[in-house]
């Protein structure tokens, strides 16, 4: 019984110890989500800006068959920019945005470009053989606007030098609170022309584009698909921290738990050892009568 009670100890010291570890990892996703959480703020306000003006302009351009709204009905292939994280311990989050991205691609893997923003994903990709034609490992934990930059001008390039490329999606988890995070989508080219003339004609006389829309477009669209990608990186950071946070809660709810029950079973294992002990007295004493 005494050999158990010290098993039982070691076990307890064990799950004190991983208690500690976990808690603290709490504590400091709990930092990182405050400030992410507030970069997410500012960052939509800039975000939503940018989308307004592309619509505005895409309105009164749509007399310019330019690359960028222009649907290639021929083409089979799809870039899939898919972020995820570059650390374990965060529940299902990598899982969540994987899943979303497999399911998206379903059997066509041949038809599927990756550019594979955070370790976990692109460990996936690569290793159940798909087209990773990007890989950006340790981004995860600090967006930064040049790197999405660097990456969309990537992105860019490969759209229109490539005609079997039909659309460009982004696919990320977006934050939406502590306890929730949702996973999103987006078609980012060909931009759609929501607003277009019904006739056709050219709309110019509610804005006065200089030095012309053609060249207005070769610098606002890439910006604008910067500022999407930027935009979901800070997202998808908060939600990363946001998941490790609650995984680390619930992982030192699980060790308070885990401790109580060790507890009791020391407790019991201990006084039966004391009522052994009791017994072998009286019993010695006895004989001795």
């Amino acid at each position: 019984m005494a050999e158990n009670m010290a098993d039982i100890k070691r076990r307890m010291k064990s799950v004190s110890s991983t208690k500690q570890i976990t808690k603290a990892m709490e504590l400091v996703a709990s930092s990182k989500l405050r400030k992410a959480k507030e970069r997410a703020i500012c960052r939509s306000h800039y975000t939503d800006a940018t989308y307004q003006l592309m619509l505005r302009v895409a309105k009164y351009t749509s007399y310019i068959n330019n690359i960028y709204f222009k649907d290639r009905e021929n083409a089979n292939k799809t870039i899939y920019v898919v972020l995820s994280g570059d650390k374990g311990l965060a529940g299902g989050f990598n899982t969540n945005v994987i899943k979303q991205a497999v399911s998206e691609i379903g059997d066509e893997k041949e038809k599927a470009v990756i550019f594979a923003l955070g370790a976990k994903g692109a460990d996936y990709f690569k290793k159940n053989d798909y087209d990773v034609v990007g890989e950006y490992i340790g981004i995860s934990d600090d967006p930064n606007y040049g790197v999405a930059k660097k990456i969309i001008g990537t992105v860019i390039n490969l759209y229109t030098s490539d005609e079997d490329i039909r659309k460009v999606k982004i696919i990320y988890s977006k934050f939406n609170s502590v306890v929730s995070q949702g996973i999103i989508s987006a078609t980012v080219l060909p931009i759609s022309r929501k607003a277009d003339n019904s006739d056709g004609t050219p709309v110019t006389s509610e804005l006065v584009i200089e030095p012309g829309g053609e060249e207005l477009l070769e610098e606002l669209v890439p910006q604008y698909i910067t500022s999407l990608l930027y935009g979901a990186m800070i997202e998808n950071h908060a939600g990363e921290e946001a998941s490790r946070r609650m995984a680390m809660s619930a992982a030192t709810d699980n060790a308070n738990e885990l401790l109580e029950e060790l507890e009791i079973r020391y407790n019991s294992a201990r006084q039966s050892s004391i009522t052994n002990e009791l017994i072998e007295i009286v019993s010695g004493a006895e004989a001795l009568k």
